[in-house]
């Protein structure tokens, strides 16, 4: 995967996720495979993932702004992506809720985000 297909961030999606290459290695998506992105935020991790393989992919976040952008998200991977709100502490409860009882890999993006802080 080339560099230029790892840039996310464009007007319309202010956030280039960080160590995406790295993430994308590391999980390895692969076809037919649920994965969960736990901290959804703009998406950038979900894309990638949903490009990279022919995976079903559960995105969780509980800020109405990101869960607006999941919802857009769904339409845009028809049946693939599933915006779920709420905290990613709770995926425990929340995938299962969702459909899926297992998972073959999870992504969390935990750290300050900087789209939060420029937009309280």
């Amino acid at each position: 995967m080339s560099d230029k297909d790892l840039s996310f961030a464009t007007e319309d999606r202010p956030h280039k996720p960080v160590l995406l290459r790295e993430v994308l290695e590391s999980l390895a998506p692969r076809d037919g495979e649920i994965m969960v992105d736990g901290t959804f935020g703009a998406g950038g991790y979900s894309r990638a993932i949903l490009d990279s393989a022919n995976c079903e992919l559960y995105g969780i976040d509980r800020d109405p702004t990101a869960v607006a952008t999941g919802k857009q998200l769904e339409a845009e991977y028809d049946g693939r992506f599933h915006m779920v709100e709420g905290c990613f502490g709770d995926m425990g409860s929340l995938i299962p809720e969702a459909g899926p009882e297992q998972v073959d890999g999870i992504v969390l993006d935990i750290g300050v985000s900087s789209m939060q802080l420029d937009q309280a």
